[in-house]
């Protein structure tokens, strides 16, 4: 076996692990553990998952399912500017002043709305079916707070206000 290979064992081990995130069953999965006790059995299971290879194999797993998911700080602050941003106004038709059909509404809308409630209203035979469409949407005030919070916009001001606190140390003679 080369090494950084993982063994049968510890390659059924990883799967269970990684699908349930927990290391003391995914052992148990992979190993026989009828004649251990419960604290012998995790012992082990944090043994097994220290090793470097598995280490190294769970980084690699994280780091690819962070990248498929495209989780990146620009991606989360760019859903967090449609919901701060978010101008209703982009929902209507200017003309008419009717709503737009979600199917579609520009893409930076969509992400600021949280849910959508469709009720299909009644039409007369012949007529088209119409629908009545109820919004919700993230709440912008805690969006600008996040947002505000990690470009440390409260930093300066937190240090304004931060009291200085002096304490006097005094030394007590015990006779």
């Amino acid at each position: 076996m080369a090494k950084g290979e993982l063994t049968l064992r510890q390659e059924t081990a990883l799967a269970h692990y990684l699908k349930n995130g927990n290391k003391t069953e995914a052992y148990r999965v992979a190993y026989s553990t009828k004649n251990m006790k419960p604290a012998s059995v995790n012992r082990k299971a944090v043994e097994l998952f220290d090793k470097v290879n598995i280490r190294s194999r769970i980084e690699e797993y994280v780091r690819k399912r962070k990248y498929d998911a495209d989780i990146t700080q620009e991606r989360v602050l760019e859903e967090e500017k449609c919901i701060a941003y978010f101008d209703i106004s982009q929902m209507f038709e200017l003309k008419e002043w009717t709503l737009i059909h979600p199917k579609n509404l520009p893409e930076h809308v969509r992400r600021a709305i949280k849910s959508i409630e469709i009720k299909e209203l009644r039409v007369l035979k012949g007529e088209p079916q119409r629908y009545k469409f109820k919004y919700k949407f993230w709440n912008k005030d805690g969006s600008l707070e996040r947002v505000s919070k990690h470009l440390g916009l409260y930093e300066r001001d937190n240090a304004q206000k931060a009291a200085v606190i002096q304490i006097n140390m005094v030394q007590i003679d015990k006779k």
